[in-house]
């Protein structure tokens, strides 16, 4: 699996380097017997200082003599010095040993294949290190299972050997299992623990890895705020210890909370610096993630073909790589930007593969994304059945791993569903709890626009106190924001309300105000809806006159809307209105025209 580069690629320094790194002598070789180890010997000199291919080549291309002397090696049960050359300083970008740049390329089939000759074969500090590498590569390619066993496997080895500071790295590695399977709750256990290991070596680096897997935590379980302090120390960190991967990693993840708060500027800005230090150091990962990343802000800016672009070039990558959860959010995020183009049958194919993805690698976390994405998809082509059953799969799976983001998302979609039918016992009942999470992560706009509907149910049940209360915690949110789309919904409410209940002064106060801010939005049809209650209004008020102006704009706009049903309720208003005038001329036009 050759991943192409079109860069130079002097990253092996020179043979005589390589040679005392494995603390092998060449010129001794000719004495060694038998024969045929000391073939295997020559092979492997000579696959160190005459093995060469183009700087241009491939990176696998590249480290072929050094892999294939590694096998050769292994042959002849050298594990300590097999080992060590796995552990080669390189002069790549990133200047890492050797595993760990095969990590950075994401070389992870290629890992495994030559960890497991490793395995088993090494004093118990190396065997911890080749286990946790193992677990490394099956982590990465969704493999969870596997991961968890090589990473308990490698925290015996390494308490047996009583590597303090390589249990701290196992015991964060185990808690990113842990965090994958969505236990939030034990995988922020194992990660304090490698903290607390982590500050008391004084290991920098560590201390930043640990940090950024506490922020993944925190972010998954959707408290932003948490994630981005714990991304900020986890960069200042790979900052002070020079630990480029960890620094594109926290731009990246810095960049995902401004994401999933509309930041997009802020957003946009670190995935940006996150893209060019991946391609910089070749860090195939890091790229994967930032190009998937700005496809989903470009998405939200309607550049649709970019974000398409950047979204099947992730997909690439993600392939390239085997990285299975990766794939899965690249095939999220080109749904999500089908279905912003209302290609909702396109959309749903990729939902689905997503699905099966998560379900394969039994990503919980994506898995309740997908299922409430193909529910969303579903309400779209107006399949409510499919609809209700996808989202309540996700909510259920969104509450059972405690992410309040997701949770979010299902009872929001269910809400709207349920009350787009019609069923505001249920639509009340889930916005409910929809507000209560909102209360809880702190996204302002949402709530505000959650009062509102919360509202709109309550003033269909009649129970208008609770409307009006609603209505007006909305306004004062949408005030505070400078939200007139959000202050035009709920004056429009609190209006209705104070009809109903007969306050027609105030009522015509607040519908007056709805009218100011759909001129100033220029939301025709919404004027259109506003001259028509304040007209209504007029009328209950006996201003029959200045009614009259206002029911004729509106009926003009509807007309011109080609709305008949909201044309035909102007036309009876007007009715009633010429006939409590006594034009019994007038009214009798405007029946005939309802007839009509």
């Amino acid at each position: 699996m050759g991943k192409s580069t079109k860069r130079k690629n002097t990253f092996l320094p020179s043979s005589d380097f390589i040679f005392d790194h494995i603390d092998l002598d060449p010129n001794s070789v000719k004495l060694i017997t038998p024969i045929w180890k000391r073939s295997r010997y020559k092979a492997i000199v000579n696959w160190i200082s005459q093995y060469s291919v183009s700087p241009y080549a491939d990176n696998l291309d590249q480290l072929k003599g050094i892999l294939e002397s590694f096998h050769l090696l292994c042959d002849l049960e050298l594990w300590e010095k097999a080992s060590h050359l796995l552990a080669l300083p390189l002069s790549a970008p990133t200047t890492e040993l050797l595993n760990d740049q095969l990590d950075t390329w994401g070389y992870y089939a290629e890992q495994i294949g030559l960890y497991r000759q490793l395995e088993g074969k090494v004093r118990p500090a190396l065997g911890a290190s080749v286990s946790n590498r193992l677990g490394t590569a099956f982590y990465f390619m969704g493999n969870y299972e596997a991961a968890s066993t090589h990473y308990h496997s490698a925290l015996i080895l390494a308490e047996a050997s009583q590597d303090i500071r390589q249990q701290g790295d196992i015991l964060g590695n185990i808690g990113n299992v842990y965090n994958a399977l969505s236990e939030y709750d034990i995988a922020i256990g194992f990660i304090e623990r490698s903290l607390t290991i982590a500050k008391a070596c004084h290991d920098i680096q560590r201390v930043g890895e640990a940090c950024r897997d506490l922020g993944n935590v925190h972010y998954y379980k959707g408290n932003y705020e948490l994630a981005l302090n714990s991304y900020q120390k986890s960069l200042d960190a790979s900052l002070a210890c020079l630990n480029i991967q960890g620094e594109i990693e926290a731009l990246g993840n810095i960049g995902s909370v401004y994401l999933a708060l509309d930041e997009y500027d802020c957003a946009m800005d670190n995935f940006k610096v996150s893209l060019h230090r991946s391609e910089e150091h070749q860090y195939l990962r890091g790229e994967m993630c930032a190009l998937g990343n700005l496809g989903s802000i470009f998405l939200f800016q309607g550049r649709y073909l970019e974000s398409i672009e950047y979204q099947e070039r992730s997909l690439q990558l993600a392939k390239e790589i085997s990285s299975p959860e990766n794939e899965s959010i690249a095939l999220s995020g080109l749904g999500n930007v089908y279905f912003r183009c209302q290609e909702f049958e396109k959309a749903l194919d990729f939902y689905l593969q997503d699905l099966r993805i998560t379900q394969r690698i039994a990503n919980r976390q994506n898995e309740a994304g997908a299922l409430l994405n193909i529910g969303q998809a579903y309400l779209s082509v107006h399949n409510n059945k499919l609809a209700t059953e996808y989202l309540q799969k996700g909510l259920e799976l969104a509450r059972d791993i405690g992410s309040l983001g997701l949770e979010k998302r299902g009872l929001q979609g269910l809400g709207d569903i349920f009350l787009s039918l019609r069923d505001y016992s249920k639509a009340n009942v889930y916005y409910q709890q929809l507000l209560k999470n909102l209360e809880k992560t702190g996204f302002k706009s949402e709530k505000q626009a959650t009062l509102s509907k919360l509202g709109l149910t309550y003033d269909v049940l009649g129970r208008f106190d609770q409307a009006i209360n609603c209505y007006q915690c909305s306004l004062e949110l949408a005030n505070d924001a400078g939200d007139l789309v959000g202050r035009s919904t709920a004056v429009s409410g609190l209006g209705s309300v104070f009809s109903q209940l007969g306050n027609h002064t105030q009522a015509l106060s607040f519908f007056k105000s709805w009218l100011t801010l759909t001129n100033i939005l220029g939301d025709t049809c919404g004027q259109a809806f506003a001259l028509c209650n304040v007209g209504e209004t007029l009328m209950s008020l006996e201003k029959t006159h200045e009614a009259e102006n206002h029911l004729l704009e509106s009926l003009t706009i509807f007309r011109a809307l080609g709305m008949e049903s909201e044309e035909n309720e102007v036309l009876m208003h007007l009715c009633i209105l010429y006939e409590t005038l006594g034009d019994l001329t007038l009214a009798s036009e405007y029946r005939q025209k309802l007839s009509q």
